[in-house]
């Protein structure tokens, strides 16, 4: 009886995580951060529809469904990596360097191909063994060594994060409910989950164990998992605006501990535009952090912060970004001027590094540039 509510409590939550997914795909004003929270649902209901297959043996007698979870599991890394970034920064969209963080998922499915392949009496084989025992199919060692990678890459990801949302539970904030205490509770859950799942399997891995302890290591999993996808649930009931609340409540935060506070960040900002486009200070090619920071009066750790808070961009972006417009303007204007001329002439040390950073900004070469 207890296995059997144990069963259906796997499959109800797996569903409700898949209709939860759905619902917020689905809302007329959906954000990045909806659509990150909508995918990483999804991927909560495969793993866990696929654990209620584990549990209840089902798995045996659709073995066609063997692994489909493995790709879904390093998924969730990027995934929470991104949705740190869409709450810590404003106006937050993916850019096309970001899926570098994805490039794997298309790899793991690849190197997978291999087992979807087989026929139905090799996966049942296959799947009748767990993750430690590898001493005598070449799939059960490819696996363990791909779920191995998969799971250290998964937790980096999760450490990563764990690291950076510490605002979300500081007590100070929690006790003045400016931020709400289920979000802790669902980073703490998902950080449990990654946790149980890597410590049991790589105790499985250094010291095999029999079948029934890597079962009751999905057990386990999944009623962690249970209880996550009903803490999300709770949040959206009781908290339908908490995206937008908690991003506007993790800036003011920010703002609170900045380094920038008390500056008169308008007029150094003015400044500074003054002298970018008037005094064209750019094209100086031993220009520095520090030495910018110096001719606005201010620390360059403060500099840095206003660049990063204010443009979205690191120093030597910014910098770059006037040296090519610059330059651009002089391909334009200037036809017989050499290339090599130009590049020295708004800043740039080195023709290469002109080059490399014309083509990442403009999307073509000088020559190209100029030719058109």
């Amino acid at each position: 009886m207890t296995e059997k509510i144990l069963v259906f409590c796997i499959f109800y939550s797996g569903l409700l995580s898949f209709m939860l997914a759905i619902g917020q795909a689905i809302e007329p004003r959906r954000s990045t951060g909806k659509l990150i929270t909508a995918t990483f649902l999804l991927c909560v209901s495969v793993w866990q529809i696929y654990h209620g297959f584990m549990v209840s043996g089902l798995l045996t007698d659709y073995p066609h469904l063997g692994l489909i979870h493995v790709p879904f599991i390093y998924l969730t890394g990027p995934l929470l990596y991104f949705y740190f970034k869409f709450l810590t920064r404003e106006n937050f969209k993916f850019k096309r360097s970001d899926l570098k963080h994805f490039l794997p998922v298309p790899a793991v499915i690849f190197l997978l191909l291999p087992f979807y392949m087989q026929d139905a009496a090799f996966k049942r084989e296959f799947l009748a063994h767990h993750p430690g025992q590898t001493e005598n199919l070449f799939f059960l060692r490819s696996y363990t060594v791909l779920i191995f990678a998969i799971m250290s890459v998964l937790l980096v990801y999760m450490a990563q994060f764990f690291k950076n949302t510490t605002l979300v539970w500081n007590r100070k904030y929690l006790r003045e409910k400016r931020i709400a205490y289920i979000a802790p509770l669902i980073i703490i859950t998902t950080s449990l989950i990654v946790l149980v799942y890597y410590a049991g399997f790589i105790l499985n891995f250094i010291i095999p164990l029999e079948g029934p302890f890597y079962i009751m290591l999905i057990k386990i999993i999944s009623v962690i998992t249970f209880i996550l996808v009903f803490m999300i649930y709770l949040m959206g009931k009781r908290y339908p605006f908490y995206f937008s609340e908690i991003k506007q409540e993790l800036k003011n935060i920010r703002y609170e501990h900045s380094r920038i506070q008390g500056l008169d960040v308008t007029g150094i900002m003015e400044r500074l535009t003054h002298l970018m486009e008037s005094d064209k200070i750019f094209c100086d090619e031993d220009l520095t952090l520090n030495k910018l920071a110096e001719e606005l009066s201010i620390a360059p750790y403060q500099l840095s912060e206003i660049l990063n808070e204010m443009f979205k961009k690191h120093f030597n972006c910014f910098i770059n970004e006037y040296r090519v417009t610059e330059a651009r303007h002089l391909l334009d204007t200037e036809p017989d001027r050499s290339i090599s001329s130009i590049a020295y002439a708004v800043g740039f040390n080195s023709h290469s590094t002109f080059y490399d950073w014309f083509v990442k900004l403009t999307g073509s070469t000088p020559g190209r540039y100029r030719s058109r």
